[in-house]
């Protein structure tokens, strides 16, 4: 398994993190609800209750396209066709890609 690393510029790695940051409030406080109020079909079916939903589902998708977004900009063409996995390090606005492959790759 190959390792290979990327700075990522810092208004990019900032605007992954807002998304990351509010599609994990939103899912949290939805997780909230849900386990302290089981029971409460009037809160569970409330309107309130369906916007956090919405608020969620959307932040996802905002949070997934980001993602996506800095795949296909920064993920170095010779892996595109290898099975990769990575993760972005906020603080350090580093890309880190793990090749889980054992092909040979020319970077």
């Amino acid at each position: 398994m190959r390792s290979f690393e990327i700075t990522i510029e810092k208004d990019i790695v900032s605007y992954i993190e807002r998304c990351y940051a509010e599609y994990e409030m939103l899912k949290d406080n939805i997780t909230f609800l849900i386990q302290n109020n089981a029971d409460n079909a009037s809160i569970i079916n409330s309107t309130t209750f369906h916007m956090y939903e919405e608020k969620e589902l959307h932040a996802k998708m905002a949070y997934d396209n980001a993602r996506n977004e800095l795949t296909e900009r920064y993920m170095p063409k010779e892996l595109t066709d290898h099975k990769v996995e990575w993760e972005l390090d906020f603080r350090t606005c580093k890309m880190h890609i793990r090749q889980l492959c054992d092909c040979e790759v020319a970077i």
